[in-house]
C-alpha cells in the first residue's frame, strides 16, 4: 500500500520520524507536534493498466501554530507538482496538493490543527502480495 511508502519518504526527507512524529491513520491524543497520513476517497483506478490514483489526507497537530504551519508547508512544497519520482515500490507520475494548507482551528488542548490533501498518480514497480 502506497501510504506506508509515503510515510517512509516523509521520514527520508526529514519531515519527521515514523511512529514518533509521523503516523498512519491516527493522531494519538497524548502526542503533540505530529502528522498523520490517511487515505481519502479517490477515483476508481484501472489495475489492468497498472496505473492508480489515490488522494491522501495529511493532518497535523502542533503546539506552536507557526511551526506547525511551516511543517505542513514543507510537505506541501515536497509534493507540489512533483513529477516522475520513485518511492519504495512505486513510480509516482505526479503528486499534486489539492489546494493550500487548511487551518482547522484548535483541539480541546489548544493545539493547532492543519490538513492537506494531495493526489498521487502512480504505478507499482513490483507486484504487491
Amino acid at each position: 500500500m502506497i501510504i506506508y511508502s509515503l510515510i517512509d519518504y516523509l521520514e527520508e526527507k526529514e519531515i519527521g520520524v515514523v511512529n514518533e512524529t509521523i503516523f498512519v491513520g491516527q493522531l494519538p491524543f497524548d502526542k503533540s507536534n505530529i502528522i498523520s497520513v490517511m487515505y481519502s476517497p479517490s477515483a476508481d483506478s484501472n489495475p489492468s493498466l497498472n496505473v492508480y490514483e489515490q488522494t491522501v489526507d495529511i493532518y497535523g497537530r502542533f503546539t506552536d501554530s507557526q511551526v506547525g504551519y511551516q511543517k505542513m508547508l514543507d510537505i506541501f512544497n515536497l509534493f507540489r507538482a512533483y513529477k516522475n519520482y520513485e518511492i519504495d515500490g512505486f513510480h509516482i507520475y505526479f503528486s499534486l496538493p489539492l489546494g493550500a494548507v487548511n487551518d482547522n482551528d484548535r483541539d480541546v488542548k489548544s493545539r493547532k490543527l492543519y490538513s492537506l490533501s494531495t493526489r498521487f498518480r502512480y504505478r507499482l514497480l513490483t507486484e504487491v502480495s
